[in-house]
């Protein structure tokens, strides 16, 4: 794409240009991984200025640099464009370089603290046939299933899987949008059809310094992302929870409707009627539930048929690591479920699921938290532990930079009864010695493959070390 013309897309939002005249490869914000050709863009980090990488960007074969310090637009000497953000140029840059993807497929974003990954797979069956996925299990349209390494990516690399699955044939796509995403304005030049908010609860106060910034950044997708949609011809649909911060939200999104989980009942399975819908589903939980009314409301919303609803739920069986049960270890006298709850509010749902399905059955769990993250829930969902198992068993957690024994110490401050197993292999297998009789949640990494360790991965699997034990057995 020529540079003059891509430029355009932005031009309100440019101070100052001194370009030649240029054909864009690509769009990068990482100096050192540019393709020749490649427009660099300087993005103000947490950690990192990417300012400070102009040179080198030039270096790797940048036709130009998009810069917002005027100061240093005065210094360089290649080819540069100054503008007011760099953080909002970028998404639209993306997005047109792409052209523009999100205007000709049906858009579905989701937020909320939790259920984001099972509400978007409920959206994507009832979608189907051509419909495409990005969220914490990856990316996923047709016959393709792509990991990625953030539950909604960076804006370029964005846009180049919007496209590619326009050109592949979508014609609809569901996606989780975190909150990291919103604040960082990876969404920009994507034009949504319908916006869901599930839910809030603590979670990444060590990014948003309160649950009010969390809100906000939340919000921006029924506000901000509402208004880009509609300039382009959107109508979106908001579809909100009706609690405390639904209410907040439905106050600023006028048109919005509320969900309602009231018709579904949880238990070994979820059925009931909703919007004269009939639903049968093998998830389990009150917390699948509202997850599934969510989904259901939104799709109706849209404009989807009854039918064609009532079958997606219906085909959507089992969500990967979100109380996945390991069926294997009910003819050892228990059950065992896996589950991705990794904050106080998940891990607290999750056991009152699992303690109705069995009330007769001794309920133990196995938990971590992970480092490098927000510290204060730690001691929070040791308290919830152990206020709702009969057992509990702290373990490591993806500690990354930290010490798995000083977050496991940290956990047993609210852990009132707890035993301490750091190594999360030994800690899975004794509870598992506890099998006959119980159930046993393993809660915190669900589909993840790997334990991180510093910047180190190695490879693990929570299901697999179940299923290696009972082979076994």
């Amino acid at each position: 794409m020529e540079l003059v013309d891509l430029i355009a897309a932005v031009q309100d939002h440019v101070l100052a240009s001194a370009i030649q005249p240029c054909v864009v490869t690509a769009i990068g914000r990482h100096a050192q991984s540019l393709e020749q050709g490649a427009l660099y863009v300087a993005l103000h980090g947490t950690q990192n200025d990417g300012h400070r990488y102009c040179e080198e960007a030039y270096a790797h074969g940048a036709c130009a640099v998009v810069i917002d310090d005027p100061e240093l637009f005065e210094k360089l000497v290649g080819p540069r464009i100054l503008v007011d953000d760099t953080a909002f140029v970028y998404g639209w840059l993306a997005s047109a370089f792409f052209g523009y993807p999100s205007r000709y497929m049906q858009m579905v974003g989701i937020t909320g603290t939790s259920g984001k990954t099972t509400t978007a797979l409920l959206v994507q069956s009832i979608m189907q046939p051509n419909a495409g996925c990005i969220g914490t299990l990856g990316i996923s349209y047709g016959d393709e299933i792509i990991a990625s390494s953030h539950t909604t990516p960076d804006a370029y690399e964005l846009q180049g899987v919007l496209a590619r699955m326009l050109r592949a044939g979508c014609r609809a796509v569901v996606m989780e949008v975190s909150s990291h995403a919103l604040v960082q304005r990876r969404l920009d030049g994507t034009f949504f059809d319908g916006m869901l908010f599930l839910n809030l609860s603590p979670e990444h106060l060590d990014y948003h310094t309160s649950m009010e910034e969390y809100f906000e950044a939340k919000a921006l997708l029924m506000t901000r992302y509402r208004e880009q949609a509609e300039k382009v011809g959107k109508k979106p649909c908001i579809v909100l929870e009706s609690g405390f911060y639904g209410q907040k939200l439905m106050a600023r999104t006028p048109g919005a409707v509320f969900f309602d989980a009231s018709f579904l009942r949880g238990g070994e399975a979820i059925t009931g009627e909703y919007l004269g819908i009939s639903i049968q589903s093998s998830l389990v939980g009150q917390f699948h539930a509202a997850n599934i009314a969510a989904a259901v409301r939104l799709m109706h919303a849209l404009g989807y048929s009854n039918d064609a609803i009532s079958r997606g739920i219906g085909a959507c069986q089992v969500i990967p690591g979100r109380l996945d049960e390991v069926h294997e270890a009910r003819p050892y006298g228990g059950r065992v479920f896996i589950d991705y709850a990794h904050k106080p509010d998940a891990l607290e749902k999750v056991l009152i699921a699992v303690r109705a399905l069995e009330p007769t059955k001794k309920l133990g769990v196995v938990f971590g938290c992970g480092g490098n993250r927000d510290t204060k829930k730690r001691p929070l969902m040791g308290a919830i532990a152990s206020r709702l198992a009969d057992w509990v068993i702290v373990t490591s957690d993806n500690p990354r930079n930290e010490s798995p024994e000083a977050i496991i110490a940290a956990i047993m401050v609210g852990a009132y009864s707890a035993r301490a197993v750091s190594d999360r292999r030994e800690a899975i297998c004794a509870a598992l010695d506890l099998l006959p009789g119980a159930c046993i949640v393993i809660a915190g990494k669900g589909h993840e493959e790997v334990q991180i360790f510093g910047n180190q991965e190695v490879p693990f699997s929570d299901k697999q070390v179940v299923l290696e034990y009972l082979k076994k057995c």
